[in-house]
């Protein structure tokens, strides 16, 4: 393989010249994260998050719909008869503290956590999720191939509505660790320069 890639690039490449930018890559990516090591504060504040969430709405639209709801699959006969029950009652969550799921599987019971449409449509045939309308206070129990499929739509938000925050405070908590460190480099690099040029190691010249 080696000898295929000095045939095939000859003497076009400068061997002595990639040594060098590997070496100053390398070099630079130590000094990174040394200083990120000693000099950055990796630490960022639930304000910090809602700050620059607040500041950045636009930047956090929802391509699809973010929901609140309760969903279960069951294929259990006597679960999803119990289930098939406790769905035609006005309250039908509280009614499934007294059912045992444990037969269940792609089961959603935190009502209070918002969650994107497609992480809930990954688990269902196209057939019954194409029947679905994802708004609030909808509710089905739809059945395919003895598996029956229970949603209840608390909340719903959606797309190109703001998300929210709980569903991008990762990727928030990201980009201000991004900027700062951005802002670490850059800080250091300036101070480089007017060491330079302190020492007279650099010159500027006016145009």
């Amino acid at each position: 393989m080696v000898a295929a890639a000095e045939e095939f690039v000859g003497d076009e490449i400068n061997m002595k010249q990639l040594l060098n930018d590997y070496r100053e890559s390398l070099l630079m990516v130590n000094l990174e994260q040394q200083l990120i090591k000693q000099k950055m504060d990796t630490f960022v504040t639930n304000m910090q998050v809602t700050q620059y969430y607040n500041e950045n709405g636009q930047d956090f639209l929802l391509k699809e719909e973010a929901l609140k709801l309760t969903y279960i699959q069951s294929k259990d006969s006597l679960t999803t008869a119990a289930l098939i029950k406790a769905w035609k009652k006005k309250d039908p969550i509280k009614a499934l503290e007294s059912i045992d799921l444990s037969n269940c599987s792609h089961i959603w019971l935190d009502r209070d956590k918002w969650v994107l449409k497609s992480k809930i449509t990954s688990t269902l045939p196209e057939s019954i999720g194409d029947k679905v309308k994802w708004q609030k206070q909808n509710k089905y129990d739809l059945e395919l191939d003895s598996v029956t499929y229970f949603i209840k739509i608390d909340e719903s938000i959606k797309p190109r509505e703001k998300s929210p925050l709980s569903l991008v405070q990762e990727n928030i908590v990201k980009v201000i660790l991004h900027n700062r460190r951005k802002n670490l480099m850059k800080d250091y690099e300036d101070k480089l320069i007017q060491d330079g040029i302190k020492s007279k190691y650099i010159t500027l010249y006016n145009n």
